[in-house]
């Protein structure tokens, strides 16, 4: 079974090199991947390298400071769920742009607490 799967789908790329239709597409969607984790990983990680600017300037201690990022990341972590089941909800909606902004609008209130 395994054999035949492999001559089927080794024909179909011949197929595709023979057509001259082999793009580089995937090659977009992973740097596109990588750029949307990498975007995701510094929205974590900005508060703690903005911590020092923000003690100076509000006059936080290092243990008012660290209930903030407390608060923020739990708050973060909570949001998972609600905003994943909520962007299944909405993408199926016409405008993806609009339920992937107000998913991120949810992290709004981790700011606040």
């Amino acid at each position: 079974m395994e054999k035949a799967m492999g001559k089927i789908m080794t024909a179909a790329a011949e197929t595709r090199a023979a057509a001259g239709t082999m793009t580089n597409f995937r090659w977009k969607i992973a740097f596109l991947i990588f750029l949307i984790s990498f975007v995701a990983y510094m929205d974590r990680v900005n508060l703690s390298v903005a911590t020092p600017v923000i003690m100076q300037e509000f006059g936080f201690t290092k243990i008012d400071m660290g209930f903030i990022q407390t608060c923020f990341f739990a708050s973060y972590a909570l949001m998972q769920v609600p905003g994943g089941i909520l962007a299944e909800k909405i993408r199926h909606a016409q405008d993806r742009g609009f339920g992937y902004s107000l998913v991120v609008r949810l992290h709004g209130p981790d700011c606040l607490s």
